[in-house]
């Protein structure tokens, strides 16, 4: 008697077709990210998104990294960054609340990953983006002046651009 129930069968057959082509489908990739988003200031567990996206954690990780060109905690530290980034520039929070905001566990914790991804601490970053939004309204007429080069990161590991991600998660009309 067989007790594979066909959820079961097909699970089986999306992880065997994910093992040979190495990529997430748009759907599980939407559903995963999704779930990094929604859980950004928790404590993310790879079993959790993988779960979210319906495979196991070990599927899910190489598949992940397949399609995406990170791993799971390295887009899930991406993500926590830019957030940061945009808080940071936004508001005048001390950087231990911007940390938990984040889903960083201390603020030494964001300090590290944050250097690590652009090149700069939180406080220079912050520096930089405040001196550059006085200037900007300072000299919105005057143009831009030599050096001015704006703040540049030096990102070793980025996910694809928003557009790229687009395509990935479009549904597909054939």
């Amino acid at each position: 008697m067989n007790t594979t129930t066909p959820c079961a069968t097909q699970a089986r057959y999306l992880d065997t077709r994910i093992a040979a082509t190495g990529c997430l489908s748009g759907r599980r990739l939407r559903r995963a990210i999704d779930y990094v988003h929604a859980h950004l200031q928790e404590n993310v567990r790879l079993e959790d998104i993988a779960a979210a996206a319906g495979l196991s954690a070990f599927h899910f990780s190489r598949a992940f990294k397949s399609t995406i060109g990170l791993t799971p905690h390295g887009y899930l530290m991406f993500v926590r960054v830019e957030r940061a980034k945009a808080l940071l520039s936004r508001c005048d929070r001390t950087m231990t609340e911007i940390a938990a905001e984040a889903g960083f566990s201390d603020q030494s914790h964001m300090s590290k990953v944050f250097r690590r991804l652009t090149g700069c601490t939180p406080t220079e970053f912050r520096n930089r983006s405040g001196a550059l939004a006085r200037l900007s309204l300072a000299s919105a007429r005057a143009g831009p002046r030599p050096g001015d080069a704006g703040i540049v990161g030096k990102d070793r590991r980025q996910p694809p651009s928003p557009a790229a991600l687009d395509k990935i998660l479009a549904p597909a009309n054939t």
